[in-house]
């Protein structure tokens, strides 16, 4: 692929199938075949996607807007065309993939995680973290690092931590 990209984000699947985002490209790719799937240009968007079925999950940010606007868009993994979409009111941008779960989606913003109701995308919870540095997913929990140095467990349904640890 003879194509520049800066300031890309991806995620693949156990199919081999990944997604790659960058200002103004959203691009599907199939690894092992070494071949464009498709290819979605944008008006500047900055993509950050995670795959989750037969889906696409964006934060899908603005980066050259005069305001902090962002969105969460649900995208087919098969086209890239759009299957929902909601504004996100977050404080500030956030640079982190979203957190795909049964019933939530969490999103990392600022000093905060929000999690989101896959359904009808109103606010679940909302867990105040200081500065994030790290998010991961695991079964049905999120390991969250930040300044501190802190580590927390976090259960992705409720936002109850779990597990804590707090070094000074």
């Amino acid at each position: 692929i003879n194509e520049k990209y800066t300031e890309t984000q991806a995620d693949s699947n156990t199919n081999g199938i990944a997604v790659i985002g960058s200002r103004g490209v959203l691009l599907c790719l199939d690894i092992p075949r070494k071949m464009v799937l498709w290819r979605r240009h944008t008006s500047n968007q900055k993509w950050i996607p995670t795959l989750h079925g037969d889906s696409i999950y964006l934060v899908a940010g603005y980066p050259l807007a005069e305001e902090t606007r962002q969105e969460l868009q649900i995208r087919s993994l098969q086209d890239g065309s759009i299957k929902d979409r909601v504004a996100l009111t977050v404080n500030d941008s956030t640079y982190f993939h979203p957190c795909v779960f049964e019933k939530t989606i969490v999103i990392a913003s600022g000093g905060s995680l929000i999690a989101l109701d896959r359904m009808t995308f109103k606010e679940r919870w909302q867990l105040n973290t200081g500065c994030i540095y790290n998010l991961t997913k695991y079964r049905d929990s999120l390991f969250v690092g930040g300044v501190g140095p802190y580590l927390w467990k976090v259960e992705a349904e409720t936002g109850k931590k779990t597990w804590i640890y707090e070094g000074r």
